[in-house]
């Protein structure tokens, strides 16, 4: 059947039942090698109209992956963000297109788009596998730190959110050089939850800021002094 009469069939359908014609029809562009642009062009359109019933997101992926056409996957990707319905739909949505830009040799996009995906996700795993793999390669480890405090902010248990944050003061203060900014970070965390854990790093923390600005430091020790003293009043 040909591909145009495919296409046809699945622009009469409603979007709940055109997918199936349109997987058929990219099928049938793709046993064409010289139609995978063409292919291409069915996805975007398949995925406008139905978003990602069936396989067409798949069929998507490996088609502009196989063409390396960043820029359509960008547009496609970022399309089907903005329609997500739901957190879920948008966590799943974020990573696949970081990991698509990962695929593609997209670095810089990639390492961006990780980023941007912590701000969706409620658990690390191989995000932050790969956020680090390639913060640590392009020397963006300010996108490491981002990105953890991102995850933090969503974890779903506090001992994770506790761990995430440790590690982004780690970056900030070890690798990063600005212990004041880790310092900043886990104050605010105790602030919130008085947790006794944090008590070592701060104090880590609050000496390393002293030696290169001890005003700062002790500002920051009485602050959270006074803050004991408000609560056991």
């Amino acid at each position: 059947r040909g591909i145009d009469l495919l296409l046809e069939e699945a622009r009469h359908e409603p979007p709940s039942a055109a997918a199936p014609h349109y997987e058929a029809a990219i099928a049938a562009a793709l046993r064409q090698g010289a139609h995978a642009p063409r292919a291409l062009a069915i996805c975007e359109e398949a995925l406008d109209r139905c978003g990602t019933r069936g396989r067409l997101l798949l069929a998507f992926e490996h088609v502009s992956l196989d063409l390396g056409d960043v820029g359509t996957a960008e547009r496609v990707y970022t399309r089907l963000i903005q329609r997500a319905i739901g957190v879920h739909g948008r966590r799943a949505l974020a990573y696949r297109r970081a990991r698509w830009l990962d695929r593609a040799g997209a670095a810089r996009a990639a390492l961006d788009a990780y980023v941007e995906a912590c701000q969706h996700q409620a658990s690390a795993g191989a995000l932050l596998t790969s956020l680090e793999r390639l913060a640590r390669a392009q020397g963006e480890l300010d996108c490491l730190a981002r990105g953890l405090r991102s995850l933090a902010e969503n974890a779903p248990h506090p001992t994770v959110r506790l761990s995430l944050l440790r590690q982004a003061a780690t970056v900030l203060s070890s690798e990063l050089g600005d212990p004041r900014g880790a310092l900043e970070l886990l104050a605010a965390e105790w602030a919130r939850t008085f947790a006794t854990e944090l008590e070592p790093d701060l104090a880590r923390e609050a000496a390393r800021t002293a030696v290169s600005d001890r005003a700062a430091a002790t500002d920051k020790v009485r602050e959270m002094v006074g803050e004991i003293e408000r609560r056991a009043a």
